[in-house]
């Protein structure tokens, strides 16, 4: 009976330390599914778009973007307040497909392809990037500065947890409608969160700033990654993205063998010290 009994704890044990273990592995696959999913159904949706619509919805984010350079508000990403600046002129920018995404984004440094969703209310940022109400929308042009922020440390989902690995000189990649946009990485700096100089339209410039909070857990600062826009190479994307995707298959492979040593390790000290439990009873 005794034996059996141990035999159920050392069973159930396995199981919740494996479940611990493997939790953030498998919510960040979960969710990398449905932000792909989500890709993927913008990207069918767009190609059924004609010309037309394609150059009446961007000319419209494009007189949005330069009515804003007179009426620019800016606020921290993250603060909830944010998204009560938007309109109703806002939500219908860039929402052809009707559920909030006006684009996504690729970062091949670090594995990133994330939907881009108007505002930076809760809901959207749990899933994917936001972009920031006040801030030009990501159509590229001279006189704009996007800003897209999301979170970071999630056990969730890993979105722009690793956006502090990007250098200068990294590049990003904003799909919007039918075009392309490359951004080359030219500052990276840590702010607190009503320091918002680092967002403001540049005269003559075509910015976007990617934001997340900084550091881990106590979340007092932003970083800003801020990109100019360079010429497009779709050749080099596919290269990037490739090798991020090997990359990234590597070190989840890792963390999984060391998730399962661990846990291994953790029932043989179970079982040690269970022994010598029994041993000091039975004297």
């Amino acid at each position: 009976m005794k034996k059996n009994v141990v035999r159920i704890i050392l069973i159930v044990g396995f199981c919740i330390g494996l479940i611990i273990s493997l939790y953030p592995l498998i919510s960040n696959i979960y969710s990398r599914r449905n932000q792909i999913q989500v890709i993927n159904d913008y990207t069918e949706d767009i190609k059924e778009i004609d010309t037309k619509q394609i150059a009446k919805e961007l000319e419209l984010a494009n007189a949005y973007n330069r009515k804003l350079n007179q009426t620019i508000v800016l606020t921290d990403p993250f603060d909830p307040s944010a998204i009560d600046m938007a309109d109703d002129v806002y939500y219908d920018i860039l929402n052809y497909t009707d559920d909030g995404v006006m684009a996504y984004i690729n970062i091949p440094k670090i594995d990133v392809n994330l939907p881009i969703y108007h505002g930076t209310d809760s809901e959207h940022m749990l899933k994917g990037v936001g972009h920031l109400v006040g801030t030009s929308f990501p159509v590229g042009g001279i006189d704009t500065h996007a800003v897209l922020s999301a979170h970071s440390g999630l056990s969730t989902a890993e979105l722009f947890t690793n956006l502090a690995d990007l250098k200068k000189d990294d590049l990003f990649y904003i799909h919007v409608l039918d075009d392309v946009l490359a951004y080359e990485v030219d500052k990276i700096n840590v702010v607190k969160p009503n320091e918002t100089n680092d967002l403001k339209i540049v005269p003559g410039q075509d910015y976007v700033t990617l934001v997340t909070c900084t550091p881990y857990g106590i979340n007092s600062h932003r970083l800003l990654v801020r990109g100019h826009r360079v010429e497009y190479n779709p050749d080099l994307e596919k290269q990037e993205s490739k090798k991020a995707n090997n990359d990234v298959w590597f070190k989840e492979y890792i963390k999984s063998i060391v998730s399962g040593i661990g846990i291994i390790v953790l029932i043989i000290i179970f079982i040690v010290v269970l022994k010598r439990v029994k041993r000091v009873l039975r004297r």
